[in-house]
């Protein structure tokens, strides 16, 4: 009896017997969380057991595969522990303590990991998770990265902050404003404004990066223009707005050179109608027809219109037999369409003239004489007949419509003004001749001059020589400001 009830204490002292471990431990490594894109300090080291808890054999392979997002691609990369490099897959080999291993580097996206690991000898697998995170501040994305506003106006720019690999961050940027005028600002939110014409920039900065857009900033006006990508000529806003198709229109190769009838809702421009460049008036409901009633005899093609302020004449150039070069020469129309005469004082000049511009009275006329192709800017007396002193080189002259000044392009493209009494011009642009053969215009108050620059169009104040370019208006050229 001792003897049995020594024996069956004995078995209730020695308890359960061990848990044994079987399938895939993971050791270390697992369950990380890091940046987007890091290769993890430490590998993931796992431990293999066979059903009866016996460590794997030696060499046992373990595959490693990250799991494949159909958008993005693998959650993760994986490298074997002795070779460098990372892919969509490695494998290892069990050493004698059933155990083996993975360098890991994380998805570039933000989001849960998934790697597989499985021992296909055993008929084993398991799954080791991990966390990437946005990572630190690369870059700030700004839209829109340029613009034009009306004076007085604000509107919101878009500011992404991005890690390197351009995951959005929550991060907010500081903001600052600065300007060729007084009156540019930007809100804590991103708003920019400006209450002067000038132009701008804004910057944005997150962690020390930063990020810079740029806008205009132009006063009310809409200005008629030549679209010579679609053959159009329409009417827009400074700021890039309401613009109207007035009409399509072939360009003959002289110029469309749209102008407003002052006084009127119509229209004055040349295009070509086979088999002339000819001129038209178009009236405020979109109908073009000839302006001049009758053509002359020896007269063939017009073009190079200008009205003059008070809206008597209209100057353009015409090819006339009466002329002695044969070729464009100036004359004048009544603005009802009759009355076209070759003006007497150039009948028998041995050059061309061409591109009026009449001052604001409509005495005087500037004009482009043109001898082998090179340009000479002229003033002509209409009252006298006679040509004033002033004669430099340069095309393109365009009268302001107050005061005395001219403004012309330089044979490199500079746009320059001068006193129509001379004698010497002031260069308001410097060119590198991408001005050359585009007509421009003055604003109404003769302070500003839109013109064709490397940007499109482009303000410039005449004297503090400030450059405002307007984004999205590449394609218009021959620009008329009312």
């Amino acid at each position: 009896m001792l003897l049995l009830a020594a024996a069956c204490g004995s078995d209730e002292s020695a308890g359960p017997a061990p848990r044994v471990q079987r399938g895939i431990r993971f050791v270390s490594g697992d369950n990380v969380t890091d940046s987007v894109g890091a290769e993890l300090p430490l590998p993931l080291i796992i431990e293999v057991r066979d059903s009866s808890g016996a460590l794997a054999p030696l060499a046992t392979v373990v595959r490693f595969e990250p799991v494949v997002d159909p958008v993005h691609g693998p959650e993760a990369l994986v490298g074997a522990l002795a070779l460098p490099g990372f892919t969509a897959f490695a494998s290892g080999a069990t050493d004698a303590s059933g155990r083996t291993g993975a360098l890991v580097r994380l998805s570039t996206v933000p989001r849960q990991v998934r790697i597989v690991v499985r021992v296909p000898t055993l008929g084993l697998q398991d799954t080791a998770r991990f966390r990437a995170v946005a990572g630190g501040v690369a870059l700030i994305e700004l839209a829109p990265r340029d613009t034009t506003i009306l004076s007085g106006r604000s509107y919101p720019i878009v500011a992404t902050v991005r890690d390197r690999y351009g995951n959005a961050l929550p991060s907010v940027p500081t903001w600052s404003a600065a300007g060729t005028a007084i009156g540019g600002t930007v809100s804590t939110s991103g708003v920019a404004s400006a209450t002067a014409t000038g132009r701008y920039t804004v910057v944005a900065t997150a962690a020390g990066v930063t990020d810079t857009v740029r806008f205009s900033a132009v006063p009310e006006a809409t200005i008629l223009a030549h679209d010579r990508s679609r053959g159009e000529i329409v009417t827009i806003g400074l700021d890039g707005s309401n613009r109207r198709v007035q009409t399509r229109v072939t360009d003959g190769g002289i110029g469309v050179r749209p102008r407003w009838v002052p006084g009127r809702s119509t229209v004055i421009y040349s295009g070509y109608a086979e088999p002339f460049q000819s001129v038209f008036l178009l009236d405020s409901a979109g109908t073009p027809r000839p302006f001049v009633n009758s053509r002359p005899p020896g007269i063939s093609h017009m073009a190079d219109v200008a009205p003059v302020a008070d809206g008597s004449w209209v100057y353009l150039a015409a090819y006339d037999s009466n002329c002695a070069t044969l070729e464009y020469c100036l004359h004048r129309v009544r603005m009802d369409g009759t009355a076209m005469e070759l003006l007497p004082a150039v009948r028998g000049r041995p050059e061309q003239t061409v591109r009026p511009s009449p001052s604001p009275d409509g005495r005087r006329v500037a004009l482009n004489t043109l001898i082998a192709g090179i340009a000479r800017l002229r003033v002509l007396d209409v009252v006298t007949g006679a040509f004033l002193p002033l004669d430099v080189p340069g095309a393109f002259p365009q009268w302001a419509p107050t005061g005395e000044m001219i403004a012309f392009l330089e044979g490199d493209g500079s746009l320059s003004v001068v006193n129509a009494g001379g004698p010497t011009p002031r260069r308001i642009v410097d060119g590198t001749g991408y001005l050359a053969g585009r007509a421009f215009t003055w604003s109404p108050d003769g302070a500003w001059i839109l013109y064709n620059g490397e940007q499109g169009l482009t303000l410039v104040h005449v004297l503090e020589r400030t450059v405002v370019p307007l984004p999205g208006m590449g394609n218009l050229v021959e620009p008329s400001w009312r």
